[in-house]
């Protein structure tokens, strides 16, 4: 689009600041067009693709965990979210590629500080690190978060966020991230079978025991037994 050509009706807001994204890029961007509409004046700008140009470019998908808590009345309030796999994309590094998981927010209002109760169920892909293969894990969780007005420098806890005075919103991606993501343990394997027996690939687990008994059926080296006959004097 040229920018003899822009109209009012496009004209570019962006905002400020973007601190809770700042991790957050979008690798495929090299630099970024924008037009913008000031003074009755159209002015055509190319920017590189900065970290803050790329929160600029994917604040639209977060768009939906914003919650503007200015407005609500003290007392209880229910968000509910859908998690798929297009979430987890907007995230640096993330552990998860697919996932369908429903989320029940209850905020609590009162004058000094808000809580966030989350509900998380519903299934997250993992890899078994036993078999190395994926299978759909099980999410069912509630975690918290309270909500302060303060000094950001005051700095967040796990349990307990700081955000400055005169705020009148709030974004709850993060906090989705996180408690999806803390569910996924150290060590991933299949979860044993209703009659006790390993979850696993089968013919995995066949091969595996072919490899124990073939260990136990080794003979031992002679020369473990030389060894073993001499006797060390004692001091």
């Amino acid at each position: 689009m040229q920018a003899d050509s822009l109209s009012k009706d496009e004209d570019v807001k962006c905002p400020l600041s973007f601190k809770w994204l700042n991790n957050s890029k979008l690798r495929l961007l090299t630099r970024v067009n924008i037009h913008v509409f000031f003074s009755n004046q159209a002015y055509s700008v190319t920017l590189p693709a900065s970290p803050d140009v790329w929160v600029v470019m994917k604040m639209g998908r977060f768009e939906k965990f914003t919650i503007p808590f200015v407005g609500l009345a003290t007392g209880h309030h229910q968000f509910a979210f859908e998690i798929d796999d297009s979430f987890f994309v907007l995230f640096e590094n993330t552990v998860i590629n697919e996932a369908e998981v429903h989320v029940d927010l209850d905020l609590h209002k009162t004058n000094e500080s808000l809580t966030l109760l989350f509900r998380l169920q519903g299934n997250v892909k993992v890899t078994c690190d036993r078999c190395l293969e994926p299978f759909m894990m099980p999410v069912d969780t509630l975690q918290g978060v309270i909500v302060k007005f303060g000094d950001e420098q005051q700095g967040d806890d796990d349990e307990v966020v700081v955000i400055p005075h005169g705020s009148h919103e709030i974004n709850v991606a993060q906090h989705i991230y996180d408690f999806i993501s803390l569910q996924i343990p150290y060590r991933v394997v299949h979860p044993d079978k209703a009659d006790g027996t390993s979850g696993c690939d089968p013919e995995f687990i066949s091969r595996m025991n072919d490899l124990e008994v073939s260990d136990e059926e080794k003979p031992e080296d002679p020369r473990w037994d030389a060894l073993k006959k001499i006797k060390l004097r004692d001091n």
